[in-house]
């Protein structure tokens, strides 16, 4: 009878601990999300301003997501939403995620900014595995070789420039490092080709409502 009641005693103690635990963490969560949500917010908003001029849309670019179209989807590898920039609902830019999948230490998730035309205003890294000291100059806290990309023009019919200089492309490698850049400026040629070759998505956008 008495193991039956300390094993009883002990039952309730352990529940009353975890309905405490599990009051405090409501309580926290709660004390707490409006705050998360708000510094997820800007932190989203100071990517956006390192890719578009904050002066050249006036929308909450979060509220104007739609789902990446099938013919992109293949090319960029990412289940993440495309997002407009709307100037007084005038199209001004669109945001695309595409992942990279042949970095040196797997996949790198980037965002591309491009205009209205197709042309490239800026890529910036979102996440990667790649090597601390050589890869991670993809990152643009740590070099400004992403920069290289600002403002670039692209056609299917001049994309001989579109990798690294070992390769007799355009832009410049690491040292010690060839792959992982060769892998951002492929998957970003990669996407901007695939948008360039479905001229009439872009066109359907800008009369996205």
């Amino acid at each position: 009878m008495k193991t039956t009641r300390s094993i009883l005693d002990a039952v309730l103690r352990l529940l009353g601990f975890g309905i405490a635990t599990a009051l405090l963490l409501g309580g926290t969560y709660s004390f707490t999300k409006d705050k998360i949500s708000t510094q997820q917010e800007l932190a989203a908003q100071r990517l956006y301003s390192q890719l578009i001029d904050t002066n050249s849309y006036t929308n909450n670019l979060n509220e104007t997501a739609i789902d990446t179209p099938a013919f992109l989807a293949t090319v960029t590898h990412s289940d993440a939403p495309v997002l407009l920039a709307t100037n007084h609902d005038e199209l001004a830019a669109v945001l695309i995620p595409t992942d990279a999948l042949d970095g040196y230490s797997g996949r790198i998730k980037l965002l591309i900014a491009i205009d209205k035309h197709g042309n490239l205003l800026a890529v910036r890294v979102l996440a990667h595995r790649e090597t601390p000291g050589l890869g991670d100059a993809i990152e643009v806290s740590k070099s400004d070789w992403i920069l290289g990309f600002n403002n670039l023009p692209y056609s299917l019919e001049d994309r001989a420039g579109w990798d690294v200089a070992k390769y007799g492309g355009d832009f410049d490698q690491f040292t010690g490092a060839t792959v992982t850049p060769r892998a951002v400026v492929r998957q970003v040629e990669r996407t901007l080709n695939a948008i360039a070759e479905e001229s009439t998505w872009l066109k359907e956008l800008q009369t996205h409502e």
